[in-house]
């Protein structure tokens, strides 16, 4: 297959690079924080604490990757880079360069049950959590989030990869569904602790004000057939379906692109904790993301049952959407199914739900400064234009000691792919990976993770205590106050 279908797919999967989910080592731990309300908005420090900024990126996949790579090896640059797919490749941009370019080896699993490729990013700060006394606490903050989702992809979604396979060969696709979004999200949270018995009961809630950017969505229906054709398209046949698209608003003047609020949202979360009242082991759960995202500007969906062939080349879609005329690229789209970019246009506005999720958390000590974390996230909807979630699970055990901190999580994603990784803090700077394997090894290369935060307090520890009546220390693996 043309080359051009294959940096179709290349762009594709390395953008989800730019795109950070649960970020363990820096979320889970001894002390609590205001990373820790992302998971749970009852698990506030005590005192007050400063974001100052906070960011991170994640991508994974089972259904496409590169043999013997890492991040340090598929970072863009000019060097003329060349990744070679069955029937296609991938090359980089080169400047200058002298000699034969370096060469890898792309491969792609296309006969799995349980395909699934998913990025998210997130950037957070400032944000703040306020003291009122000891037993209440108010946070505010900002965060700009994305995601880009498909789960349980059907064998056949990607039918050039059978390299074997003759041109015209037509393959059933089995309905799937995938959708993406980003948006920014005003988080205002108050949390109640109470001591109880020995232990300190925690009780949060977040209520958060979503101002969304962009969006997109498609869900498939039916089996729908496709086979290549050895002229730079495609055969579809027996679509049934519906897509939709929402992008920051272009200028028709110069095509320049106006960042702009295309709708209102709102989503809750709900937690509770319970600490034992030296902060020798926790246990805590809650159900974040109830909500959703409406789009009512920049807005089209599709609706889309009909046959077609495509006329346009992979290189088109990448022009239009590395410019980030999603719109555009969504219309060639329609122009290859249905013959126009305006046939099956159904509405000018959609709602999305958020990724509803239920997530577990819990530590002990091990000795002064040795402890073992553990958190799960289980997604609740699986509805075509519910924003996606991943399902993960994790153990960590950590060093952690005032100023300094080092953490080692070990993470299962999906129920099928397995990373270890590191995170160091020393006092306001955390920077770690969840996957650090992807940075230091050549491998099989399918995906990465990076995250990082400066912060206020620079220490932890439970030097300054806050009793309550009955004289037991209620601090919460408290952070030092200012």
């Amino acid at each position: 297959m043309n080359k051009n279908i294959y940096s179709l797919l290349g762009f594709c999967f390395f953008v989800n690079l730019a795109f950070g989910q649960f970020q363990q080592g820096l979320r889970m731990g001894k002390y609590t924080s205001l990373y820790q309300m992302m998971l749970n908005p009852a698990a506030t420090p005590d005192g007050n604490a400063i974001n100052l900024i906070q960011g991170g990126v994640y991508a994974n996949s089972n259904i496409i990757g590169v043999d013997k790579a890492n991040v340090m090896n598929l970072l863009p640059r000019k060097n003329g880079l060349v990744i070679v797919y069955p029937r296609g490749r991938v090359k980089y941009p080169e400047a200058g360069i002298i000699g034969v370019p370096d060469t890898l080896s792309g491969f792609f699993q296309d006969t799995l049950n349980r395909h699934f490729a998913y990025g998210s990013f997130v950037v957070e700060g400032p944000s703040a959590v306020v003291a009122l006394n000891e037993n209440f606490s108010v946070g505010l903050g900002m965060r700009v989030k994305g995601n880009l989702g498909a789960f349980n992809i059907p064998e056949g979604m990607i039918p050039f990869t059978h390299a074997a396979q003759p041109f015209y060969a037509t393959y059933p696709i089995a309905p799937f569904n995938m959708s993406g979004v980003v948006y920014t999200e005003i988080p205002l949270t108050l949390a109640v602790k109470k001591i109880v018995g020995f232990n300190v009961l925690s009780l949060g809630t977040s209520v958060k004000f979503i101002l969304p950017m962009m969006s997109a969505y498609v869900d498939s229906r039916n089996a729908l057939n496709i086979s290549q054709r050895p002229t730079n398209n495609f055969n579809l046949t027996n679509v049934d379906g519906e897509m939709a698209f929402s992008v920051w608003s272009r200028n028709p003047t110069n095509g320049k692109i106006k960042k702009s609020l295309n709708g209102f949202g709102m989503g809750l979360d709900l937690g509770g904790r319970l600490t034992e009242g030296e902060g020798r082991w926790f246990v805590g759960a809650a159900m974040t993301d109830l909500g959703y995202v409406g789009f009512n500007k920049n807005s089209t969906t599709y609706n889309i049952t009909s046959t077609g062939v495509s006329s346009h080349s992979g290189a088109a879609y990448i022009s239009t959407i590395s410019k980030g005329n999603v719109i555009q690229a969504g219309n060639l789209l329609s122009t290859d199914i249905l013959g126009s970019s305006l046939a099956g246009v159904s509405g000018s506005g959609f709602k999305m739900l958020l990724p509803t999720s239920f997530n577990f958390q819990g530590g002990i000590a091990i000795a002064n400064s040795f402890f073992i974390s553990t958190m799960a996230n289980i997604p609740l909807l699986k509805a075509n234009k519910n924003i996606q979630s991943i399902e993960t699970m994790m153990i960590m055990p950590s060093w952690e000691s005032g100023f300094w901190a080092i953490k080692l999580p070990f993470s299962l994603t999906n129920r099928q792919s397995f990373t270890s990784g590191f995170a160091f803090r020393a006092g306001p700077l955390t920077i770690g990976s969840d996957d650090i394997s992807s940075w230091v090894a050549k491998s099989k290369f399918t995906g990465s993770d990076v995250y990082f935060a400066i912060q206020l307090p620079l220490f932890y520890g439970n030097n300054q205590k806050n009793k309550g009546k009955s004289g037991k220390n209620n601090n919460l693996f408290r952070c030092y106050t200012f």
